[in-house]
């Protein structure tokens, strides 16, 4: 990842239809970019009705050191 310049990255849990996003090593802890977070995971999961949110958030615990929070 450090290699190259993303400006976005996306990770889902296919196995329970969710859209999870940063932070996730604390729970309903809130990066200063979760607005836009909200809004694409809305835009993104208006047809396929995936769950979103933080990892507390969707899979009920805390995530620490996914990809999601590495990444952001």
């Amino acid at each position: 990842c450090e290699l190259h310049n993303f400006k976005m990255a996306l990770n889902y849990h296919s196995y329970s239809d969710m859209l999870i996003y940063p932070w996730g090593y604390i729970g309903n802890f809130y990066t200063p970019d979760s607005a836009v977070f909200v809004n694409h995971s809305m835009l993104m999961t208006s047809q396929n009705n995936y769950l979103f949110g933080t990892g507390n958030q969707t899979v009920g615990y805390n995530t620490n050191g996914d990809s999601d929070d590495w990444c952001y």
